[in-house]
């Protein structure tokens, strides 16, 4: 993920978005809520027994890492 080198001077939003299937960063222009960069890792869900659902911590710490970089 890289920001253009002409939003060097606006102050910028960094959203990180945790779903349930994937983690996601966002970069807004902070005065009119452009979008202008995103990055989204997917990961796989744990299926223990029928109608249980986990997600591993070290792996969502790990996309977070991913997107955030």
């Amino acid at each position: 993920m890289s920001v253009s080198p002409k939003c060097v001077d606006m102050a910028l939003i960094y959203a990180i978005d945790q779903g349930t299937s994937s983690s996601r960063v966002l970069v807004f222009n902070s005065t009119n809520w452009t979008v202008l960069s995103q990055h989204q890792v997917e990961f796989d869900s744990i299926y223990p027994q029928e109608g249980w659902c986990e997600q591993d911590p070290i792996i969502i710490l790990k996309t977070v890492k991913d997107v955030s970089g």
